[in-house]
């Protein structure tokens, strides 16, 4: 066949596509990728959803015309790992693209087991990975360098179906807005930041072991608890710009984190130690000073 034939036949397997009507199914439980149509025009709706996005900070600086086999093994060390985080959090699916991932959540713990996961990458790139391609490759990455997770999270229905041609040639296509928001969420953080969007941070801003910190400072305990968000705007998200940022370079901590991070995938929200104490909900930044 001729490319003018081909093209041809194309544009016209495109206005049929247009054409068809599509039917919605809504999934009971969250379909594995071999169980979605393909060539059928049927999409399983998916509701209740979470997802958590990764994103690394300076990956881009990386020359893969020197340097290829440095990048390939920051990508490994990077990438690698988070694929290994949210998979230990449950997660139902992760698209891994490079310097990062989509993880999909779904359940009714998804909300709990996304925030613990994010947690983790955000400990992980804290405490271990930041760190770890400095000491071990930092002789072969650019000047200046800087790298570390960038994270977000959101929360809503997604529609799911195979695209492409039968044989190796189609992949899974989670179309909705909590891939996109999740990705420009992560997009707009800072190494070390986690970003989320409000909707999904109403799911578990009545959960004291996320919302409040445990009252270490400088991993010494014996502080007062306090918050650990703040307001924030992401405006790639347009009309849903208001996110919630967690954006200190901090990990679970080393006297409460296993125990912070239990209660989390338990299920648990209320802290006794809080009761009584006058705690705000958000990090409150100071006022400008007036001008003289």
């Amino acid at each position: 066949m001729s490319i003018t034939q081909f093209l041809s036949e194309t544009a016209e397997r495109a206005k049929s596509d247009l054409k068809t009507s599509v039917t919605i199914e809504k999934a009971s439980t969250f379909p594995t990728p071999n169980k979605l149509y393909l060539e059928k025009p049927v999409w399983k709706r998916i509701e209740n959803t979470v997802v958590v996005a990764t994103d690394l900070k300076g990956s881009t600086r990386i020359s893969y015309t020197k340097q290829d086999r440095v990048g390939a093994r920051v990508y490994q060390a990077s990438t690698g790992n988070c694929s290994r985080i949210v998979q230990r959090f449950g997660a139902k699916f992760v698209d891994v693209q490079g310097d990062g991932l989509f993880a999909i959540f779904h359940g009714d713990f998804a909300a709990e087991q996304a925030i613990a996961a994010a947690f983790t990458l955000k400990s992980f790139s804290v405490s271990a990975l930041a760190r770890i391609i400095d000491e071990q490759l930092g002789a072969d990455l650019p000047e200046g360098f800087e790298t570390g997770l960038k994270i977000g999270i959101d929360a809503g229905t997604l529609l799911a179906k195979r695209i492409g041609v039968r044989g190796d040639h189609n992949e899974p296509v989670w179309a909705g807005k909590p891939v996109n928001y999740a990705t420009k969420c992560a997009q707009a953080a800072d190494r070390h930041e986690l970003i989320v969007t409000d909707r999904f941070f109403k799911l578990v801003e009545e959960i004291d072991y996320v919302v409040y910190s445990c009252g270490c400072a400088g991993g010494e305990p014996g502080q007062t608890p306090g918050p650990l968000w703040r307001q924030t705007e992401v405006e790639t998200l347009g009309d849903h710009s208001s996110c919630k940022t967690f954006p200190q370079a901090s990990s679970w901590c080393p006297h409460h984190g296993d125990e912070f991070c239990a209660a989390i995938e338990g299920g648990e929200a209320y802290r006794s130690e809080l009761e009584g104490l006058s705690v705000p909900a958000l990090i409150v930044d100071p006022p400008e000073p007036l001008a003289a």
